[in-house]
Order: C-alpha cells, then sequence, then structure tokens
C-alpha cells in the first residue's frame, strides 16, 4: 500500500501537469484588445514607464495628490506649503526628513520636477506623465466603483 500511496502522491505532484493546467486556464483568460492605444497598466506608470502608481508609497500618493491640489489652488507648492497641507491632511506633524526624502525620490522617480524659486527654497510640480498617472488611476478607480465620472482636462 506504501508503493501506491507512493505512485499517487508522485502523479499528483508531476510538475507538467501544472504546466499544462496553467497554460489551459491562461488560454481561456479574456485577451486584451490590441489596437495600439497602451493598456491600463502601462497608463497607470509615471514617464517612461519607471514607476507604477501601486510602486509608490501611501505616503507618496498623499504627496502627489497635495501637490497638484495645491498647484490647482494657484498656492505655489514649495516644501513648507508641502509640509502645512500634508500635517492637515495626516492630523499630526510630519518629520522634514521624511518629507524630503520622499520629495526626493518622486522626482528621481520623474514623478514631480523640482524647481529653485530662491536660495533656499525649491517648488514641486506634477510632471505631465505623473499627471496622465494620476487622471488614469482615479479613472480606473472611478470604473472599478461604478461611478460616474468628470475629469477636466489638467
Amino acid at each position: 500500500m506504501a508503493n501506491n500511496e507512493t505512485d499517487n502522491t508522485a502523479e499528483r505532484n508531476d510538475p507538467s501537469e501544472t504546466d499544462e493546467t496553467e497554460e489551459q486556464h491562461a488560454e481561456s483568460m479574456p485577451r486584451p484588445l490590441t489596437d495600439g492605444s497602451p493598456s491600463t497598466e502601462d497608463r497607470l506608470r509615471c514617464p517612461h514607464g519607471d514607476t507604477m502608481w501601486v510602486e509608490l508609497t501611501g505616503f507618496q500618493r498623499d504627496l502627489l495628490a497635495c501637490i497638484r491640489r495645491l498647484d490647482e489652488e494657484t498656492t505655489i507648492p514649495t516644501g513648507t506649503t508641502i509640509k502645512e497641507s500634508m500635517e492637515s491632511l495626516y492630523g499630526e506633524t510630519i518629520n522634514h526628513g521624511r518629507l524630503y526624502q520622499n520629495l526626493n525620490h518622486l522626482a528621481e522617480s520623474d514623478c514631480i520636477d523640482k524647481v529653485v524659486v530662491d536660495g533656499r527654497t525649491n517648488a514641486y510640480y506634477l510632471t505631465d506623465g505623473a499627471i496622465e498617472m494620476f487622471d488614469e488611476t482615479v479613472r480606473h478607480l472611478v470604473s472599478t466603483c461604478g461611478l460616474q465620472q468628470s475629469i477636466t482636462e489638467s
């Protein structure tokens, strides 16, 4: 009886059967339309395909939203105004190191442009690619929730 159990176990763990089953499952999945337009995954990336929305931390995503909101309110999004806005959002003090480390990461990821205002002050603006990624993420979330959307041109 021990031999039969061993034989059955070997048959169930045969990797070729698993691969065939996975291939059959993959073949039965609907294929995306290929009309030449970028896929949703591609549109959820920052410029040059470097960073995806889901690869950013929650804090970094909140920074992008904060910068966009400040810019739309015609407030220059400097480190100080971003910090104040984030503290209001989070209801707690934001550490300078945390803020600037994440702003620098977003700049290195081509999600924001860092612009010198004066000798000690920088302003931070979303890149065109980050705006597209942000808008596509909003459209994706709205669609997923089954809501209607009204997104104006940026």
